[in-house]
């Protein structure tokens, strides 16, 4: 468990011994300690487990998502220029000024790009369903409450009705 704790909003004023200090969203913000009797909010940060090994991983994926769209736009560009050179081959070839042998080396290479180019595109479509893999996967790091409320308890130590790597809240739910 990285921390329990809410974040800070703007202008909020939290006493240093409540403060603890985190990364999210490759920033490191301010977080309000949690402690029995806190009132909290659906959807509201309860608590952010370490995810180091989660942002590493994003970070990979997006730079795998990077070089595989490079690496597509590159063979686009190739695939445009093996185009051109075919419709001048054909154009020659009409002539009479290029044998059927240049033609057909012409033909064979823009199909050759053709191929190189769906496979990098494809290449690049996976690895933008990678990143988002790695980014959902990232997201689970935080703890949000399913329910608007007080806190009553927090458990996070075995022995409390919890596992060793489980911290448990007990929210009592607010009337309406």
């Amino acid at each position: 468990m990285q921390f329990i704790g809410t974040e800070v909003k703007a202008g909020e004023k939290v006493p240093p011994d409540e403060l603890i200090s985190g990364p999210k969203g490759g920033k490191t913000k301010g977080f309000r300690r949690l402690r029995p009797g806190d009132s909290v909010e659906n959807g509201q940060l309860l608590a952010k487990l370490d995810d180091r090994l989660a942002r590493i991983n994003l970070t990979v994926k997006e730079r795998k998502l990077g070089f595989s769209k490079a690496e597509s736009d590159g063979v686009k560009a190739m695939l445009d220029e093996a185009e051109g050179r075919l419709k001048l081959a054909e154009k020659l070839y009409s002539k009479k000024a290029v044998s059927i042998e240049e033609l057909r080396a012409a033909h064979a290479i823009r199909d050759k790009m053709n191929s190189d180019s769906i496979s990098k595109k494809v290449a690049a479509s996976q690895a933008a369903a990678d990143v988002r893999i790695a980014q959902m996967l990232l997201e689970q790091h935080e703890i949000r409450s399913q329910v608007s409320g007080v806190i009553r308890t927090i458990h996070k130590y075995p022995g409390e009705g919890v596992k060793k790597s489980e911290t448990v809240f007990e929210i009592e739910l607010r009337d309406k």
